[in-house]
This record gives structure tokens, C-alpha cells and sequence, in this order.
């Protein structure tokens, strides 16, 4: 497995938004370039912030699971960062609620279901420091 430092550490919260524009616009950019993704997460980018980016443009800052439906299926799961392993299964609830900042400051308490909730537990796992739901602990 290539070893990725960042996207296998836990993630800093972010604390002033306009510190993270520019990474919000790198983001947006490569998302935009990478048909195949559907999100993507700060440290994939080599920045050590609590943020991800959902197609169509949608970013979360600090976001965390507040809730969950209880109800887990198995979702066949690929990463951009994990190219080699193909698709795996990974256990994911059928819906969560996420608490998460907008890059207008404002607080956002949404429930997402199905697929959408299945890309946002992916996206953060990263920020926790763990790829495919592992927690991978050799980063030699």
C-alpha cells in the first residue's frame, strides 16, 4: 500500500475560514479535473485541515456525525488515494446527521441518506486518519 502521512494522521479543525480559502479553491479545482471522484478530503491535498469537498461543490468544514440511522449496509468503496485496491467493502450507516460549517461561516445541521451519507462517513474517515473504514497504523 503507498503510504499517505496526512490522510493517516487525524485532521486539525479548522478555526479561521479565510486561512482556508485557497484550500477550498484547490478543492473545488481538482474535484473538477477528476471525473471518477465524488468527494474529496483537505488531506488528500497534503492539508492537515477538518474539511471535504461532495460533487456538486458542497464543502464541509468540521464536520461531525451527530447522529446515525443504526441501521449499517455495505458499500463498495474505491479512493483516489487507494488506486490499487480497487473497489472493498466497508460497513456504513444508511444515514447520518452532520453538524458542519459552510465557507459562509454558518452552521449547518443536515441529514443525508443512501449514497450521499455513505461518501460523507468516507470523507471522514480521512479527516480521523483512515482510509477504506481502516485505521492503518505503520505510515513508514
Amino acid at each position: 500500500m503507498k503510504q499517505y502521512s496526512l490522510t493517516l494522521k487525524v485532521s486539525q479543525p479548522v478555526v479561521n475560514i479565510l486561512e482556508i480559502k485557497h484550500i477550498a479553491g484547490r478543492l473545488k479545482e481538482r474535484l473538477a479535473n477528476d471525473m471518477q471522484a465524488v468527494a474529496l478530503a483537505a488531506p488528500q491535498l497534503g492539508e492537515n485541515v477538518r474539511m471535504f469537498i461532495m460533487r456538486p461543490n458542497l464543502i464541509f468544514i468540521n464536520p461531525e456525525i451527530v447522529a446515525n440511522s443504526g441501521k449499517q449496509i455495505t458499500s463498495q468503496e474505491g479512493c483516489c488515494s487507494l488506486l490499487e485496491e480497487g473497489f472493498v467493502d466497508v460497513q456504513r450507516f444508511t444515514s447520518v446527521q452532520v453538524r458542519y460549517m459552510s465557507m459562509e461561516g454558518n452552521t449547518v445541521l443536515r441529514t443525508y441518506h443512501g449514497h450521499e451519507a455513505c461518501i460523507i462517513q468516507h470523507e471522514i474517515d480521512h479527516l480521523d486518519g483512515k482510509m477504506l473504514g481502516r485505521t492503518y497504523t505503520d505510515v513508514s
